[in-house]
């Protein structure tokens, strides 16, 4: 066990931390979070770094203590985070099924939520570590462009037996439906209108319908345990009364076709574990395969294109590109991007389209989701060759070239919490008469030259590594 770190070391690291994302040069121990321009986005960027650190520190813990002083006295740190993330409680009139508050991969809900329930089992680890290493970006005719996994839409069938039911399908009470399914060890992912969800950021302003999934109950609460996006489009864990939830599955069953045309066919996800899986053995070969498939960045996995991409979708797409090659993509959509900010363009209201409907005229070029995602892909890359080097094979060069890469993921991070900031602001305080755009610019090109250096930098330095990792592991043998 590692030594732990005492109040004194925990406050200098969180300082470090919180100047980082707060973009503060000096602060006190007993500055207050939200005086320093804190919001619940940045509690959940320093939760995660600070995971990474070894501390374990939560966005309650942030909003309840308030200062790096306080929050120091009251948390601590760890060297085996997992046993406090997954959870697993029998209710005395309800039942909860396990999960794990999983941070890895949260850009898009289809991903992020079964996750929570594979990795909730730590056999699976191991399938994760082999999952998840390319991606692809994907333009559209109407210059919106996004960046996705080159996964399966549902790459689990290993794990989860799968199956969808329309609304019309599910006729019986939908509370009573969730019951029966949770008490089986049943998993559900469900489309509601977020309308009637005072968790939600579309409470009592307009019909939006989205998946939220359901992990639990209690009859004596009269309450649902779910996980989903908050009012903050933080993805966390959610408790939905059941009158609420009631009324927004109800609702939904009229209002999907605009925001969420896909419950047509799967309004309903369940997802049952298999019994007897077993421990998933991690393939090495496959996962190397993985890597230089997107050091490559070739379209040989176009079937997996055409399992996660509906047709009509593909209709309107007008570039496809893989591997490294996107940085380049990345960038020049965010140099349009720049440009429609510098012209004054409503992003304000170009975002809600995009929220309200994909296929709308007026798009922003790129918006955080992607520059998100891209943050995931390089500290997942470092995380599986971390694992791989702690089971197979490691060396001291091995380990420079890896702590190069991890600096990558941290200049990435920055770049994503910069795009944040320029992001929340262009929605909710934009104001061309009043907008100081030079000053926008000068954050925007950093974001635009850090993502360019990183990739400039990333291929060659995965090729390195796999390079050392090989050809040590193979003389090994």
């Amino acid at each position: 066990m590692k030594e732990q770190q005492n109040v004194g070391q925990i406050e200098e690291i969180l300082t470090d931390i919180w100047k980082e994302v707060l973009h503060v040069k000096t602060l006190d121990v007993n500055d207050r979070f939200f005086d320093l321009g804190g919001d619940s986005f940045k509690a959940e960027i320093i939760t995660d770094i600070c995971l990474e650190k070894g501390i374990q520190v939560t966005p309650n813990d942030i909003f309840n203590y308030r200062t790096i002083s306080e929050i120091a006295k009251n948390i601590r740190n760890t060297d085996n985070l997992e046993k406090d993330t997954v959870m697993h409680h029998n209710i005395s009139k309800g039942k909860k099924l396990k999960i794990k508050y999983q941070r890895d991969i949260t850009t898009y809900l289809h991903r992020s939520i079964p996750l929570c329930a594979i990795l909730s089992d730590e056999r699976y680890y191991t399938w994760f570590y082999e999952h998840y290493i390319q991606i692809f970006y994907i333009a559209y005719n109407n210059s919106f462009s996004r960046l996705e996994f080159l996964e399966p839409k549902n790459n689990f069938e290993e794990i989860f037996d799968e199956k969808y039911l329309t609304y019309d399908e599910q006729q019986s009470d939908i509370i009573e439906f969730i019951e029966n399914n949770i008490d089986s060890g049943t998993y559900l992912t469900i489309n509601v209108d977020e309308y009637y969800l005072p968790q939600k950021g579309s409470y009592n302003e307009h019909h939006y319908v989205h998946q939220s999934m359901i992990f639990g109950y209690d009859k004596a609460e009269r309450k649902l345990m779910g996980l989903g996006f908050d009012a903050n489009m933080m993805f966390k864990e959610l408790e939905f009364d059941y009158d609420d939830f009631s009324k927004a599955y109800e609702s939904a069953k009229t209002n999907y076709k605009f925001t969420a045309p896909w419950a047509e066919t799967e309004a309903i996800q369940l997802l049952t574990p298999k019994q007897n899986v077993g421990e998933y053995k991690f393939d090495l070969n496959k996962f190397m395969e993985e890597i230089y498939k997107y050091l490559d960045g070739s379209n040989q996995d176009k079937s997996r294109i055409e399992k996660l991409i509906p047709l009509e979708e593909q209709q309107m797409c007008t570039n496809l590109i893989y591997g490294p090659k996107i940085y380049s993509a990345v960038v020049e959509s965010l140099e349009k991007l720049g440009k429609d900010i510098l012209q004054g363009l409503d992003v304000q209201g170009m975002v809600e389209q995009l929220k309200e409907q994909m296929l709308a005229d007026i798009m922003p070029a790129i918006d955080y989701r992607s520059i998100h995602l891209l943050y995931e892909h390089k500290k997942g890359l470092y995380d599986r060759f971390k694992y791989i080097t702690s089971k197979f094979y490691t060396s001291g060069k091995l380990e420079d070239l890896l702590n190069e890469f991890n600096k990558l993921v941290e200049k990435m991070n920055t770049a994503r919490i910069t795009f944040f900031d320029l992001e929340h602001m262009l929605r909710f305080n934009f104001d061309p008469a009043a907008v100081n755009f030079e000053d926008i610019m000068v954050s925007f090109q950093k974001v635009i030259d850090t993502i360019k250096a990183i990739g400039d930098r990333e291929e060659e330095l995965l090729r390195e590594i796999c390079r050392e990792f090989e050809t040590g592991f193979k003389g090994g043998k």
